[in-house]
Parts: structure tokens; C-alpha cells; sequence
């Protein structure tokens, strides 16, 4: 009898359980979805989301000019211009019309998420909206090459899906606060973001100001042999 009322426990605590992450991850779509954009024309070529009023941020891949399409959650299209752009760091401003589109919170100071943490990614849908996937962030501290092949380092690895055209897309914690920005697919489930750090709000706000990072590069080509 003790042996069935302990399974009936079991039963019991892992139905609250899902029943709890259930009403976060609704709670966490209501809540950061109207930040998701598409960018570029339908199907899209990726993901972005709305940091201040009047600004959307992505990753620089997704660009192919300086102005492009932005889609909003409630399948309003609006023309972007692209404000600044750094292709190492795989990060690019974009100043449009938001709208009513609230900006994504994010959290005081520096996120230290812990390996384990829950975390959720959204990605934008071609008809609008953005679909909500879960994992936890499974390594701290990554490194990856950029498009240009600079390192971008202090990377977050995490398990939540990401499907085509994600990229640029927000990773949240369970209050919907922004953790990272969706930037690099490493293959068997695996995504690194970058972190949403006090740094990186203030290089996001410079970009969003036409301020575009010049660094310097050493001027050596190959040729071939005469």
C-alpha cells in the first residue's frame, strides 16, 4: 500500500511539474513575442528583436543591403534601414518603425546563467509571430569564428531548438528577460548565443547610432607565383 501511495506521489509531483512549465513557457510567449521580428522577405532570411523603440537588432549574416524587411508579430511590414553593422561580431542595428512593438526587458546587469538553467529561443514564423522552443544552457564561456573569422568569445552553448531562420532571435530566462541573441548553429542540437551583457546593449545602442566598429588588419594577401 505505502509502495502505491508513493508512485501516486510521484505521479502527482511530476504532473505539477509539467503543469508549472506549461503556464512559464505560455506565459514567457506572451510576454516576448511582440519583440520578435522577422528580417527579409518572406520565407525570411532570419530573426531579430526589438531593443529600444524605434531600433531591432539581428545578426549581421541575415543582411544582404542596407535597408530590409522587417516582419512584426502581428503581420504589419515595414522597410528597415540598416544603421550599423559589425561583421566580426556578427551583430547589425536596424532603425525602423516598431510600432507598438514593446521592447524586450532585460535583465540588471550582467546575466550569469548557470549550465543546467532553463532558457527559451524564439524564432520568427513566416506569417508572423514567432514559434517558442525550451532547452538549458548546456556549456558557458564558448568561443566560435565569426563570418569574417574573427573569434567571438564568451559565447552561451544551450539545447534549445532553433529551426531555420532563427538566427538573430532572443534567448530568454523564465521571466522573458533577454539572456542572448541566437548567432551560431553548431549541429547536433546544440546553439550558441551571444550573451546579453551591459557590453552588449551599450555596442547595440553605438550600432543603432551609425556607429560601426573599425578594427584594425593586417594587410597581407597571397598571390600566386609568377
Amino acid at each position: 500500500m505505502s509502495g502505491s501511495l508513493r508512485v501516486a506521489s510521484d505521479l502527482e509531483v511530476i504532473r505539477v511539474d509539467i503543469g508549472t512549465g506549461e503556464r512559464a513557457a505560455a506565459a514567457v510567449h506572451e510576454r516576448c513575442v511582440p519583440s520578435v521580428v522577422g528580417i527579409g522577405r518572406r520565407p525570411g532570411r532570419g530573426t531579430g528583436v526589438v531593443v529600444d523603440p524605434g531600433v531591432v537588432v539581428t545578426n549581421a549574416h541575415n543582411l544582404r543591403g542596407a535597408t530590409t524587411t522587417v516582419r512584426f508579430a502581428d503581420g504589419r511590414e515595414a522597410t528597415g534601414t540598416v544603421a550599423g553593422v559589425d561583421g566580426d561580431g556578427d551583430l547589425a542595428a536596424i532603425t525602423v518603425d516598431t510600432g507598438g512593438a514593446r521592447p524586450i526587458d532585460w535583465a540588471d546587469g550582467d546575466p550569469d546563467p548557470a549550465v543546467g538553467q532553463v532558457v527559451f529561443g524564439l524564432g520568427a514564423l513566416p506569417e508572423g509571430g514567432a514559434r517558442l522552443t525550451v532547452g538549458t544552457v548546456s556549456a558557458t564561456g564558448q568561443a566560435f569564428r565569426g563570418p569574417g573569422g574573427r573569434l567571438i568569445p564568451a559565447a552561451i552553448e544551450h539545447t534549445a531548438p532553433a529551426a531555420p531562420g532563427s538566427s538573430g532571435g532572443p534567448v530568454v530566462d523564465r521571466e522573458g528577460r533577454l539572456v542572448g541573441l541566437n548567432t551560431h548553429r553548431l549541429g547536433d542540437g546544440f546553439y550558441l548565443a551571444v550573451p546579453a551583457t551591459d557590453d552588449l546593449h551599450r555596442r547595440l545602442r553605438d550600432l543603432a547610432r551609425g556607429q560601426s566598429p573599425t578594427r584594425p588588419r593586417l594587410g597581407v594577401a597571397l598571390v600566386p607565383p609568377a
